[in-house]
């Protein structure tokens, strides 16, 4: 669940709360996090159109210890009906295990439908380690399709499974976003 506010000089505010499934299928709060966007320039005023990106979790104590994150969004339409978008982002525990996650995703994809459709592929690169052990590191690779459909001028719904192609990957690691 997420509220996005629009400030000035092309700033965002996003605060949500994140719920997760355990393994008995029960719903329960896992964290609420703050998140900052800060785009130096307007849309297409330097290319790659780069944003800078904060987030703080407040986790649930009995779910972990809490985690900040910081990222580099850019996107780009990279020719008519094509668009792009590359994340790179630096994720670290701040208690515990202080787990260190740097990741690397990116998406592709073409609108089928002006405004209304469109589909591609998106790729989720991750290297986790933990403190003590940072040699051993997890290293997963997710790719699989994306889709958007726009049912109405301010809504989309989002859907986007991703499939492991290493070991430490999950085997599938889908997202519904409405």
């Amino acid at each position: 669940e997420e509220l996005e506010v629009g400030l000035p000089w092309r700033t965002q505010f996003d605060l949500y709360e994140n719920w997760v499934i355990d393994d008995h299928g029960r719903a329960r709060h896992h964290d609420v996090a703050t998140e900052l966007r800060w785009a130096p320039a307007d849309w297409g005023k330097i290319p790659l159109n780069p944003t800078l990106y904060g987030e703080w979790k407040f986790v649930d104590k009995s779910q972990g210890p809490d985690v900040f994150e910081i990222k580099l969004l850019l996107g780009e339409e990279i020719a008519p009906r094509w668009h792009w978008g590359f994340n790179v982002a630096w994720e670290q525990e701040v208690g515990e295990a202080r787990t260190t996650e740097l990741a690397a995703s990116q998406g592709i994809s073409y609108t089928l439908i002006d405004r209304c459709l469109s589909a591609g592929v998106e790729m989720v690169f991750r290297n986790e380690t933990e403190a003590g052990a940072r040699s051993d590191a997890e290293v997963s690779f997710l790719i699989g399709p994306s889709f958007q459909w726009r049912p109405w001028k301010s809504s989309h719904l989002d859907i986007v499974p991703l499939f492991g192609t290493t070991s430490d990957s999950p085997a599938v690691e889908a997202y519904v976003v409405f």
